[in-house]
């Protein structure tokens, strides 16, 4: 089993703010760090065709960032680190990767809506 990335205290409270009171089943953290790993690997990719060693915002191909930190900055850098024999993670990485978490929240809320749900579970994820 795969650590945790997530802050999971914050991503209860960020769904529990913005669906107005729903619940987050306890696999949602596992499954939305899976998500950021995926997107970490394809991160470490762009980096290394761009000849760089460090990880940046850039190379996650979002538009998203300038939100709380929802991801263990620590865990995060360690991943990437392991993953890429070595790079480095820019710190605009963090607020990218917090706001990327954010939206697939967003998306997350969404669907458990659409299914008259009152819990966020991990198959809401897009």
């Amino acid at each position: 089993m795969s650590e945790t990335l997530v802050v999971i205290s914050k991503i209860k409270s960020y769904i529990k703010e913005k669906s107005d009171g729903m619940s987050t089943s306890g696999n949602f953290a596992t499954a939305i760090s899976d998500v950021i790993r995926a997107r970490c690997d394809a991160a470490i990719e762009n980096a290394t065709k761009d000849r760089r060693k460090t990880v940046m915002d850039r190379d996650f191909n979002s538009d998203t960032g300038t939100h709380d930190a929802l991801v263990v900055t620590s865990k995060l850098k360690g991943y990437i680190k392991e993953k890429s024999d070595g790079m480095s993670t820019s710190a605009n990485v963090i607020p990218a990767i917090s706001g990327i978490i954010a939206k697939l929240c967003d998306d997350a809320i969404a669907n458990a809506q659409k299914d008259r749900r009152k819990t966020v579970m991990d198959r809401d994820l897009p």
